[in-house]
């Protein structure tokens, strides 16, 4: 049989332990982490609640003035359509319609 020197052989243990222990330990830290409440825990944070509340909001909102956006580029390029047209190059607008209800001065009784 073939012989380890002990000069190889005990740094050899020593990494092996080296490696088992800190394997153990970050098993161990990720373990406490989800497991046991306190400061490891990251579900517990009393802030983190409203924080996602509040990016829920803002989420929100942004979809709002998105939406928005997309309303109003349709009607710019509605009226960019409606001033290429017939007139459209010479800067007039079409003519005004008609209005069908009769304007009277409010005079009080």
């Amino acid at each position: 049989m073939m012989q380890v020197p002990s000069d190889v052989f005990a740094p050899i243990i020593g990494i092996g332990t080296l490696i088992t222990f800190v394997t153990v330990a970050l098993i161990a830290l990720r373990y406490a982490r989800y497991r046991i409440p306190g400061r490891f825990s990251p579900r517990l944070d009393p802030g983190r609640d409203q924080m996602l509340e509040d990016l829920q909001a803002r989420v929100g909102e942004l979809e709002e003035m998105r939406h928005r956006m997309v309303e109003l580029e349709e009607r710019l390029d509605f009226a960019e359509r409606l001033l290429a047209g017939p007139g459209g190059a010479s800067g007039r607008l079409p003519p005004a319609r008609p209005n069908t209800q009769e304007s009277r001065p409010v005079t009080p009784t």
